[in-house]
């Protein structure tokens, strides 16, 4: 590992030499450096929403730290590491940061709860960047990082930089599913994608304490068969069944036997015999894999720079014009592209006003049975008035819950589909520009923001009218008994269905919100990433036309330096690919 950290500090020199866009290569090659002689296994525990993940990091550490309530984590990484004792570093998007010490596993899970939960941090209006935890495990302490993501009910392509460029960064992963159901299209498809860029993925099946052993053995019998015939895998992979929340549990209770039945301990043996044997030779690979990806953006870069130098200013001036014309071209698909994705926004809101129609019949229903139960033959309503009005809170609080996952499920498999096309368009550019220039070009992953992909659950969204008024006034007073208790009763009935229409409209109005802002940041971050890339290659053809017209001498000396620069890459990249 030292060989080839050396390698990747020579290539950071040369790359920082070579100035401008290049430096920031040079900054990836030294974090990569950095990586090797930290001895530092970035180990990511993904998976979708509600799998399990934040538990089961919990259960490997022995702890409780991590917050697991039914709401979702934000779209904010938590990278935990060891150390001698627990602290943790919230960094924000605005470059500042703040640290704080603890000496309980509590004291620190309610900080955190501050800036991890959708509860306390609504849509991350904090503006937090990344979570930085240190705390003294002994599965830590031989060099590993865990590093916690949001679901993927909210990733395929990252949640603002958040999950899918933590992937990128990350060397292994724990990918964690559970029982019902033990696989969707989108985690599929999520492990594929994982696949080409992680050698190494530990399958955890979480949740098991919920079903019998039979059910557990189908459930991953199926799950090795299809893993493997999707190609994901070469041979069926090892599927790990554990229950995360029995195995905290126990930890807690020093329960050594629950501990056993929880099925963590199969999983942490095997990883810390990978830790022990595997870890060197998956951490340079990995590594090794991602400068080279970092040489081959530098190495296009460089060769367009070089043929727009060398090339006449009238061929120039043409192939300028030539490739305007065709990025142009891709811009009218790329306003199509818009196009479908306008109609699948759509189709969500339409999803979601059929989902809500049929919710009010629901409530309705529901509320009309209470009624019945609450009012039944009694004279007195008082207590069917504090009954409605309770359940009315704790019915649509369950709902709205229900109603955003299956919207945030329906944003997410939609934006899903078009991850593939926006990076097809990126890597149509390139390879545009290549063509036009006459220069081989090879395909570069490209980790891409397309925007938030899952939709925040709020709160405190029941309504607060207080008891159901059931009426005291001087009619009332008047009124015989039998009378005065149906006019209650109509009251309650027409004080229930506003409160119904209430919370509907409320939830309605939440959801929609939240359906547009998606797709608006979807949509431009999409087009900044177009325009981003579209620009970066015109600017080098604006910036050959301009020294085109320099002296010629001052041509051929940038053209002289870029070739040596590509020289000096092209001898590095070669170096490091070949070397075992």
């Amino acid at each position: 590992m030292e060989t080839l950290s050396r390698k990747l500090k020579t290539s950071s020199i040369i790359l920082n030499k070579a100035g401008g866009n290049f430096t920031k290569h040079a900054e990836r090659m030294l974090q990569l450096a950095d990586q090797l002689d930290k001895d530092r296994l970035n180990l990511a525990v993904l998976g979708q929403f509600k799998r399990g993940k934040s538990t089961l990091v919990n259960a490997l550490l022995k702890a409780r730290f991590l917050p697991t309530a039914v709401l979702p984590l934000t779209a904010v990484p938590t990278e935990i590491f060891y150390g001698i004792g627990r602290s943790v570093r919230i960094s924000f998007t605005d470059n500042s940061s703040q640290k704080q010490i603890f000496n309980d596993d509590a004291s620190m899970s309610l900080y955190l709860n501050d800036y991890v939960t959708e509860e306390e941090n609504p849509c991350n209006i904090k503006n937090v960047k990344k979570v930085e935890i240190e705390y003294p495990s002994d599965f830590l302490s031989k060099g590993i990082v865990l590093i916690d993501t949001p679901g993927t009910g909210s990733t395929y392509k990252h949640n603002t930089d958040t999950t899918m460029e933590f992937i990128d960064q990350c060397d292994a992963a724990l990918f964690v599913l559970s029982v019902d159901p033990p696989i969707t299209e989108n985690e599929l498809d999520l492990i594929k994608f994982i696949r080409e860029r992680i050698s190494k993925i530990f399958v955890i099946l979480n949740k098991t304490d919920y079903y019998s052993e039979e059910e557990i053995d189908n459930v991953a019998k199926f799950l090795m068969k299809t893993l493997e015939s999707s190609g994901c895998f070469e041979k069926s992979p090892v599927v790990y069944r554990i229950s995360a929340r029995t195995a905290v549990k126990a930890s807690d209770e020093e329960n050594s036997d629950a501990y056993g039945k929880s099925g963590l301990p199969l999983l942490e043996a095997d990883l810390v015999s990978f830790f022990n044997s595997g870890k060197k030779e998956v951490l340079e690979n990995a590594v090794k894999r991602k400068s080279l990806m970092v040489f081959k953006e530098a190495m296009l870069q460089a060769e367009l720079n070089i043929k727009t130098l060398e090339m006449p200013l009238d061929e120039l001036r043409n192939k300028r014009k030539d490739l305007e014309m065709r990025l142009a071209s891709l811009n009218s698909e790329r306003e199509s592209f818009f196009d479908l994705v306008n109609i699948d926004k759509k189709r969500v809101v339409s999803f979601c006003q059929n989902r809500m129609a049929a919710l009010k019949k629901t409530a309705a229903e529901h509320f009309d049975n209470i009624l019945k139960e609450a009012t039944g033959q009694k004279e007195d309503l008082s207590d069917a008035d504090r009954i409605i009005a309770e359940q009315m809170q704790a019915f649509f609080s369950g709902e709205f819950k229900k109603e955003v996952k299956a919207v945030d499920e329906r944003v997410e498999e939609i934006l899903n589909k078009y991850v593939l096309q926006v990076n097809s368009h990126v890597d149509n550019i390139r390879f545009l520009a290549a063509s036009i220039f006459e220069i081989n070009c090879s395909h570069i992953d490209t980790n891409i923001s397309t925007g938030k992909k899952r939709l925040p659950y709020w709160s405190g969204q029941v309504s607060e009218n207080g008891l159901l008024s059931s009426g005291s006034g001087l009619l009332d007073f008047l009124l015989p008994a039998a009378v005065k208790r149906e006019r209650n009763i109509n009251r309650l009935k027409e004080n229930t269905a506003t409160l119904i229409v209430n919370n509907i409209e409320n939830m309605r109005w939440s959801l929609l919100q939240n359906i547009e802002s998606l797709f608006r940041e979807f949509v431009a971050d999409v087009t900044n990433k177009f325009n981003e890339t579209i620009e970066n290659v015109i600017s080098i053809v604006e910036t050959a036309e301009k020294k085109r017209e320099e002296k010629s001498d001052l041509v051929m000396e940038k053209v002289r330096s870029l070739r040596a620069f590509l020289a000096e890459t092209t001898s590095s990249y070669t170096e490091i690919d070949n070397s075992n």
